[in-house]
């Protein structure tokens, strides 16, 4: 896909989120493609590998597929999915303490 059609697909987000509210995989796909990068950064700055931030995003859009039907619309998504991806690399972060002091 070019990033031209995903640009247009985008312009209604919260379209987007209501067809992955309704278990549109198409619309999921848009939504990781969008956002794939961003959160890539976000996890390499946190956990600083690229491999543990790969992982870290994998998790985080797994996370989001679960409970995208809790989004409420009141809340900017993009805060909504990048505290997922905060949470899920904290616990990366707190996961790896552990097994560090052990």
């Amino acid at each position: 896909m070019s990033g031209e059609p995903l640009l247009r697909e985008l312009e209604n987000e919260r379209e987007i989120i209501r067809r992955c509210q309704q278990g549109d995989l198409r619309a999921y796909e848009i939504l990781y493609r969008h956002f794939e990068h961003a959160l890539l950064g976000l996890g390499r700055r946190m956990l600083g590998q690229q491999q543990n931030a790969e992982d870290a995003v994998q998790t985080a859009f797994l996370k989001l597929y679960r409970c995208i039907g809790q989004f409420q619309f009141g809340a900017k998504f993009s805060t909504y999915l990048f505290r997922i991806m905060m949470n899920v690399c904290f616990d990366m972060i707190q996961k790896r303490k552990r097994s560090a002091s052990c």
